[in-house]
């Protein structure tokens, strides 16, 4: 038993040294040149329309406010494979998507001035370390009041 012991009490002193967390620049899914891909379309939408065609919503947003909610609409998914949801490259929600209308919540630096982007990926095998199967991206943009 105290072989054991001094095996699990060496493992994590050795994984802190290693450089992962600079890799990925806090951020849940790594920067990359990611291309759209894969089955399915999503928008977003707001009381400024729809990123349908590239557009990019704007969100007024006053310098106090909390909390806000845009809509994710998403058509032509594998409702049977479970869709990441990032924004700004943080992991915003975990969901099933197929033919969905749901909503997002937006928060604090979600909802700092300028162009944001929502992402929506699927996995092989719902695994985000694995390879993605769809890539799709929108945009928008808040603006102080």
């Amino acid at each position: 038993t105290a072989c054991g012991g001094g095996s699990t009490s060496e493992a994590p002193e050795s994984e802190p040294a290693t450089e992962t967390p600079a890799v990925t620049s806090n951020r849940d899914l790594p920067e990359g040149d990611y291309q759209e891909m894969g089955e399915g379309t999503v928008y977003i939408v707001s009381e400024s329309g729809t990123s349908e065609n590239g557009n990019v919503i704007v969100i007024y947003a006053a310098e106090d406010l909390v909390l806000t909610q845009i809509g994710l609409e998403a058509w032509g998914f594998n409702g049977g494979a479970l869709s990441y949801i990032y924004i700004d490259g943080m992991l915003a929600d975990k969901m099933q998507l197929a033919d969905s209308q749901t909503s997002l919540d937006l928060a604090e630096d979600q909802l700092t001035a300028g162009i944001h982007t929502v992402e929506v990926v699927q996995y092989v095998d719902d695994d985000p370390a694995a390879d993605m199967t769809v890539y799709k991206a929108v945009q928008y943009e808040v603006k102080e009041m």
